[in-house]
């Protein structure tokens, strides 16, 4: 039997690669990130900065901070339906534990309480059961997953090698720059701080969903 030759992989280019990384080294994965991480942060202020939109489109529970929520909902939705159209135990268990991340993450910008809506729905939603329901949830999947916890690297290899990694780093720092924000450690106006806090996240949940379709498309 004739092993097919990879000029890419290990040996000699006898064996296939260990993940579809693409031709881009990391170098060049780095030197994409930063660029998008400048672009992302530059995009995140001018939005933060629009005099058109008032105070009141990034205050809590405002229209930024729900479109906040759709996009994690929607991230959240394309991870675990990729995860259920794979036929790999350890794929479906990084993808579905990506879904639930961003679950959690919208449950957390979802606050119903003041929307006057039916109490049994204001609970449902953001009450404890969110909570509980994500807990379940997310144990069901570790022991469920346990006997494919061995391959995780390589699945998450597989999906997160290239542009789906690029986008989660970039959901995850641009999460972090907006902290400081939500925290006063820059002692900025207050109406100034909510804008760019809301407009970072804003740009990090919008990444988490592109990174949501890269994984689909891996």
């Amino acid at each position: 039997m004739a092993i097919p030759h990879n000029p890419s992989g290990p040996s000699g280019g006898l064996l296939p690669p260990r993940c579809g990384c693409g031709p881009v080294s990391p170098a060049g994965w780095g030197l994409r990130l930063v660029v998008a991480l400048v672009l992302s942060i530059a995009a995140a202020v001018i939005l933060a900065r629009l005099p058109w939109l008032g105070d009141g489109f990034f205050a809590e529970n405002g229209p930024v901070e729900d479109a906040q929520a759709l996009l994690l909902v929607a991230a959240g939705a394309v991870f675990a339906l990729t995860a259920f159209a794979s036929a790999r135990p350890a794929e479906r268990a990084v993808l579905l534990a990506a879904a639930l991340v961003m679950f959690a993450m919208a449950d957390r910008e979802m606050d119903l309480r003041h929307t006057g809506l039916p109490g049994w729905l204001v609970f449902a939603v953001t009450g404890w059961l969110p909570h509980v329901l994500l807990g379940a949830l997310a144990l069901f999947t570790l022991l469920y997953y346990r006997g494919a916890l061995r391959g995780i690297p390589q699945a998450l290899c597989r999906r997160f090698a290239g542009w789906a990694g690029l986008a989660m780093a970039l959901g995850f720092l641009l999460a972090g720059a907006g902290w400081p924000f939500d925290k006063d450690v820059m002692r900025l106006p207050p109406a100034l701080a909510d804008r760019l806090e809301e407009s970072f996240e804003f740009a990090s949940y919008g990444w988490f969903l592109l990174a949501a379709f890269a994984a689909r498309r891996a």
